[in-house]
């Protein structure tokens, strides 16, 4: 495990130098400090170091991105309609960190000239955007249809990354499922606690709360004995592999596995 807890101290010196650049007093007085997908930076890292991106556009490539998942993930915090009310001052100010954010992570691409890149982020945000939309306007028409939605906001930047700096992308069709996986069990799980998720507006479309608990559960299971399966693929990182697997709670018979 020496691999993940040197790719875990590199990752918090990133998400150091992340909290360092969008330290702002007067909007920490009203929101909490910016969430950081730690999953999402822990897998972005690893397919940077596994690539043959430039060391020294490594880093700022890898802020840079954090920095528009967590506008994104910023402006996912303020409520709709369907949630509980947020002081107006509150959502403001959400609002702007949200685009504070954003305007970073442009100001970083274009001090390193890379009208490239900027271009390829700022597609994402418009598809994953327009994906929130689809969710949030109920317009899926089946469990497919939700599940394909919610992998296209969770993997759809990440994506874009891997395609315009051509990584690994077998080693991403594993990451994509992941991430899609973590999400879909944390709509379930904020629906089993009551508190507003996007499977609770499906469900309330399309079946009844039993019916939809137990389908999800049916759908989720399917979906990670899917993942299981992909995950015995031999070029598939071991220590990887391991880090997913501890996080979604499946086991693998490491035994019949070669190390990726």
């Amino acid at each position: 495990m020496v691999y993940v807890r040197t790719l875990s101290s590199k990752v918090n010196e990133i998400e150091t130098m992340i909290y360092n650049k969008t330290e702002h007093p007067y909007v920490e007085r009203f929101i909490q400090k910016p969430f950081i997908d730690s999953d999402k930076l822990f897998v972005l890292h690893h397919l940077y170091e596994k690539s043959s991106v430039k060391d020294d556009l490594k880093q700022p490539y890898m802020v840079s991105i954090m920095l528009v998942q967590m506008a994104l993930d910023t402006h996912e915090t303020i409520p709709s309609e369907f949630a509980a009310p947020m002081q107006e001052t509150t959502k403001q100010i959400t609002v702007l960190a949200g685009d504070f954010y954003s305007g970073l992570y442009y100001y970083l691409l274009a001090d390193l000239e890379d009208i490239a890149m900027i271009r390829t982020l700022a597609h994402a945000i418009e598809q994953i955007n327009e994906a929130k939309m689809k969710l949030y306007k109920n317009d899926c028409v089946s469990f497919d249809s939700f599940v394909q939605t919610i992998e296209k906001i969770e993997t759809f930047l990440l994506e874009a990354v891997v395609h315009e700096t051509r990584m690994d992308t077998d080693t991403f069709s594993i990451i994509k499922q992941f991430l899609t996986l973590s999400r879909l069990m944390s709509e379930n799980e904020k629906w089993m606690n009551g508190q507003v998720s996007y499977i609770e507006r499906f469900a309330q479309q399309y079946l009844s709360d039993r019916q939809m608990e137990q389908y999800v559960k049916e759908k989720t299971n399917n979906l990670k004995e899917k993942f299981v399966e992909q995950l015995r693929q031999p070029f598939v990182n071991i220590e990887l592999r391991n880090y997913m697997c501890e996080k979604l709670n499946v086991t693998i018979d490491t035994t019949a596995v070669e190390e990726g």
